[in-house]
């Protein structure tokens, strides 16, 4: 057996959780990087884009006494009242229109994003999403939006990581069992002439190892098995000899009887 390093069991498990875990978080963090590098290019807008929108919309509403609503983010909409609440232009759907109203009134959100801008006796209301979404609008409309796909990327990326590491574990296992394969196919067919190869397993060495033993005594036993028969052969062959010598000489002289005709 060929001496080589070795390490146990226990050490293999915790090398390979520990790499595991590592290429885990790089698969990770992978999806992010790439998200955030669209989102560096312009492909995608941010989670807060929407509210930056809305800001910005906000000061150039009171910066200009006749903005124009239509230039806002497709990530805001508007809903303009008057002093008396009443509703003069509006983009927004009929519930979160109610709901803007509310806000205006009271002041409170109701678990929805809205910013007032008090300008010219009026009251705008801007509602903004706290979601990414892509610059392409026919890519918002027949797509996933990018939160889900950074999701689906994440998931995918740790199953595929996983069944490789898995995959590579495995190749290793089998390959420190291969010697202990082969040294019971050969044991099995006596095949006792052949090496058995070490393995990096302790665990495995040891085995391996009183597979040399067990070859070893299986040699001697045959040896000896071997030694025994022959001699049994060798003290049959002197016992026939020893016989065959007096009934040689018996058989002749029978057949000389035979052909000799014999008086009284």
């Amino acid at each position: 057996m060929g001496m080589k390093k070795k390490y146990s069991l226990n050490r293999l498990f915790i090398k390979f959780l520990f790499s595991l875990i590592g290429v885990l978080i790089l698969g990770i963090l992978i999806p992010p990087i790439i998200f955030f590098s669209a989102g560096e290019l312009g492909y995608i807008n941010y989670t807060n884009q929407g509210e930056k929108d809305a800001r910005l919309l906000a000061q150039q509403i009171v910066a200009e006494s006749k903005f124009d609503m239509k230039k806002r983010s497709p990530l805001n909409e508007y809903l303009v009242l008057t002093t008396n609440f009443k509703v003069e232009d509006s983009s927004m759907e009929k519930e979160v229109e109610s709901k803007a109203i509310e806000f205006a009134k009271s002041n409170e959100t109701q678990n929805m994003n809205f910013i007032r801008v008090d300008s010219d006796q009026r009251i705008v209301i801007i509602s903004y999403k706290l979601q990414s979404s892509y610059t392409n609008d026919f890519l918002n409309k027949h797509f996933i939006s990018p939160d889900i796909l950074l999701l689906l990327l994440i998931g995918m990326n740790i199953l595929i990581v996983s069944s490789l590491w898995i995959k590579r574990f495995s190749t290793i296992i089998q390959k420190e069992l291969a010697p202990i394969n082969s040294a019971v196919k050969k044991i099995k067919n006596n095949d006792l002439d052949f090496e058995v190869q070490g393995s990096n397993i302790t665990e495995l060495n040891q085995i391996l190892e009183s597979f040399d033993e067990m070859k070893g005594s299986l040699q001697n036993a045959l040896e000896k098995r071997w030694e025994s028969e022959q001699k049994q052969r060798n003290q049959l062959a002197a016992l026939v000899h020893d016989i065959k010598t007096p009934l040689t000489g018996a058989i002749g002289w029978t057949e000389l009887l035979n052909e000799t005709e014999l008086n009284s």
